[in-house]
């Protein structure tokens, strides 16, 4: 009996060092904002991909390895990720069914979004839901990310107060590289630094789990110096949040700081409440103040100063371009009700029924509306099982909320207003990674919350083993075949799948500096050969950059980039057949093949036609017309 709870003791302890190291490894994927690769194409999107799928995919296979061999670990049935499996189910399956399945699997550089990245964060809601279930492990982890949105604020302020930094606007991107985005990443994280300040502090654990990792660090959350740092953290990422002059944003905060309000009185916490009614009280007596020192007039100066107020008095056509989309490419929902036009693909149904020709709007390849982005790509079936996640995750909530443990209702509340001012978000601007990590996050907390909920409602013991395996030998040897597998899969997919697309980004962008040809060529060639998956959108880069300096190649290398446009291009179209954006690079293209050699016009014209064809009323397919009939009329003789 002593030795086989020594063994027990043994397999836990190998168990607990295991789970403490995943606990770590996936606490990392919240660096990825702080990341830039300037050696690649677009910077701010593809190291921050690369950088968190690679993480991902490592916490996995270590997640895979615990639960295999520690049973007592596996999670609990969800719904929310249930909910989650099925609507990735309906992704893949209108992946299949939608106008280009390489696109939909793998998105491009500038975005990517596609079904492949999705897959990593569902895995990354079920593995963080598992390994954190303790109510301090979910304060050490959102207290990280907020220290990290703090680190990506003071950043973005010392960029912006220092004109030299600037990154083209005057408003705030750090390492972000875009405002908006920029303004949803702090917005969320303000939010919870907000609650966190309000959260009662205890020492005591109140939810049963057999995970106790965190109970070492626990005595760090009374301490005064760590509500200190929440504050200083929450006000940078409110400075930031101003600077970003992100009305979107802007108004989200709004909404998750009015729900979070609502869900402190309504817990009727009386701490809480009183903290709230004081905060109120001082900023009524401030106001006070101003307005009998006659102050008012400086600091509505100072606020009409603000990039923000400036740019909501002044007004720009993002709204009503949005409006515009989404009024438009509803009408493409009637053609592909079912399962849409593919994830991704939103391109090809917003060239083809923008019903009013709009001078100057760039291509929208995504709705900037999550509700229309899944109705139109995914279908009736995509929205339904979409709406699905967020009823599940309704529900958990308000359970917790009503039938919880006390000590965890306020932190429910917490993220619960988070969830509802990414919500808003996400109608407003395209899903990025920032705030992909952040509501991928808060989905992790509410599965971790329904697993302790079957965990007590089942009353599961404690993981300890009180029967030995029939045959040890044979359970061992079947379990390290096993890890040998799941490791040398996982370094195959971090380099086929990680390096390979991150050296593609590097090669393509040596390619766009290049200036001899036979560089072009090499670094196209090798891009496109480390991943065929996002090829096409190096080859329409291959295609516009050759465009534009053709005239002045040698006659040979003016053949060899004939001959590699020709090939490229065919190779490119069978990938996206309905991108009207291929199709005009190639009339651009071959409308200056023709100064060269007039039989080129006629190829140039059957592209023209295609991309009228498939985007009537866009600006890029009527101004490439235009030159088209142009040149057709200097040729006549």
């Amino acid at each position: 009996m002593t030795k086989q709870l020594t063994v027990v003791d043994s397999r836990r302890g190998s168990g607990q060092i295991l789970l403490w190291i995943i606990a770590v490894v996936l606490s990392l994927v919240i660096l990825a904002p702080l990341i830039q690769t300037a050696s690649t194409l677009f910077p701010f999107i593809v190291g921050k991909a690369i950088f968190a799928r690679s993480i991902i995919e490592i916490a996995f296979a270590l997640w895979l390895i615990l639960i295999i061999r520690y049973p007592q670990h596996r999670p609990t049935k969800s719904w929310v990720l249930i909910s989650l499996a099925i609507w990735l189910s309906v992704s893949v399956i209108a992946s299949f069914t939608g106008v280009s399945f390489t696109r939909s699997l793998w998105s491009t550089f500038a975005r990517m979004n596609g079904v492949f990245d999705q897959a990593h964060w569902v895995v990354f809601i079920l593995v963080t839901g598992s390994v954190y279930r303790t109510l301090s492990s979910w304060r050490i982890l959102l207290t990280l990310n907020l220290g990290i949105a703090s680190l990506v604020s003071i950043i973005g302020l010392r960029q912006y107060y220092d004109s030299s930094e600037l990154l083209g606007t005057e408003y705030l991107k750090s390492t972000i590289g875009n405002s908006s985005f920029m303004g949803a990443y702090v917005m969320v994280n303000a939010i919870l630094g907000l609650g966190l300040i309000l959260q009662p502090l205890g020492r005591h654990q109140t939810n049963p789990t057999p995970h106790q990792y965190t109970n070492r660090t626990a005595a760090l959350y009374p301490l005064l110096w760590l509500r200190i740092f929440w504050l200083l953290a929450t006000l940078l990422c409110l400075w930031s949040l101003w600077l970003t002059a992100s009305r979107g944003a802007v108004f989200s905060f709004g909404v998750g700081a009015l729900t979070l309000v609502i869900g402190y009185v309504l817990s009727k916490t009386r701490k809480l409440t009183l903290g709230i009614a004081c905060l109120a009280i001082a900023v009524s007596l401030i106001t006070a103040i101003l307005i009998v020192t006659g102050r008012t007039s400086t600091v509505i100066d100072s606020l009409s100063s603000s990039p923000i107020v400036q740019r909501v008095l002044e007004g720009d056509t993002s709204y009503s371009r949005r409006v515009a989309a989404i009024e438009t490419t509803i009408e493409a929902y009637t053609e592909k009700p079912i399962l849409g036009w593919g994830p991704e693909n939103y391109l090809v149904p917003w060239g083809r029924y923008l019903d009013e020709v709009a001078d100057e709007i760039p291509p929208f390849d995504t709705a900037h509306n999550k509700i229309v982005e899944e109705l139109i790509t995914k279908g009736t079936i995509g929205l339904l099982s979409y709406l699905m996640i967020w009823l599940a995750i309704i529900f958990v909530l308000a359970h917790s909320i009503r039938y919880g443990a006390g000590n965890n209702r306020p932190l429910v509340i917490v993220i619960s207003a988070a969830l509802v001012a990414l919500f808003v978000q996400n109608n407003l601007i395209p899903d990025t990674l920032t705030t992909t990590i952040q509501l991928s996050l808060l989905m992790a907390f509410v599965v971790s919350e329904e697993g302790n909920h079957s965990r007590l409602r089942s009353k599961a013991d404690d993981g300890v083993i009180t029967n030995k395996p029939r045959n040890l030998a044979h359970t061992r040897l079947t379990r390290a075949w096993i890890t040998v597998i799941i490791i040398v899969s996982t370094v195959w997919s971090l380099y086929n799948f990680n390096l390979r697309p991150y050296q593609a980004a590097q090669a393509s962008l040596k390619m766009l500096d290049a200036s001899i040809w036979d560089d072009i060529a090499a670094n196209f060639n090798e891009s496109v050969n480390k991943s065929p998956a996002f090829a096409n959108e190096t080859r329409m880069y291959l295609i516009d950059y050759t465009s534009t300096g053709i005239a002045y190649l040698s006659p040979e290398n003016y053949t060899a980039a004939l001959d590699l446009v020709a090939r490229e291009g065919q190779e490119a179209l069978q990938v996206e057949p309905q991108n009207w954006l291929l199709h005009i690079s190639l009339a651009r293209f071959y409308q200056q093949a023709y100064l060269r050699n007039p039989e080129y016009l006629e190829l140039a014209d059957a592209h023209v036609q295609e991309a009228i064809r498939l985007a009537p009323n866009t600006h890029q397919a009527i101004s490439i017309k235009v030159e088209q009939e142009s040149l057709e009329q200097q040729a006549k003789p």
